[in-house]
């Protein structure tokens, strides 16, 4: 095994073991950054699948989902959709609305607003032994 790894990025991991260090590993989800684990390496091999030991985790708690699961036996039923009928618009609405349209391209007013994602709480936790998937591992630091 010491000779499968002199050449290759593996080799720092594997004096990680020997040498009793402390990596730092950036580990993702499938569309962000998940959390931070900090921690000793004892095993790993050729798809950077880790174990880890006397781990230290930052992660983002995962989001809560706007609607609840349900099971495919209890789903209820839905009344069918109703159809919007359009009132006829009278003068003064009309009106109204094409003095609102003249305003708004006289003076464009700047959206200062930006709807984005929610900030999500982060949590911390010790862990005696880790796994972590090689393919959910972004970037490796020796500490």
């Amino acid at each position: 095994m010491k000779s499968a790894f002199t050449h290759s990025p593996l080799n720092a991991l594997y004096k990680c073991i020997n040498e009793n260090k402390k990596i730092k590993i950036w580990t993702r989800n499938f569309e962000e950054i998940r959390g931070i684990c900090t921690g000793y390496v004892v095993a790993f091999d050729k798809h950077w699948n880790l174990v880890l030991s006397d781990v230290d985790e930052v992660y983002l708690k995962p989001r809560k989902s706007k609607y609840p699961y349900l099971d495919g036996d209890d789903l209820p039923e839905l009344p069918p959709k109703k159809q919007k009928v359009k009132k006829p618009k009278t003068p003064e609405e009309e009106a109204a609305q094409k003095a609102a349209e003249e305003a708004a391209t006289k003076n464009p007013k700047k959206n200062k607003t930006k709807k984005g994602k929610k900030s999500r709480e982060s949590s911390q936790r010790h862990l005696k032994q880790l796994f972590i998937r090689g393919n959910n591992i972004i970037m490796v630091a020796l500490l």
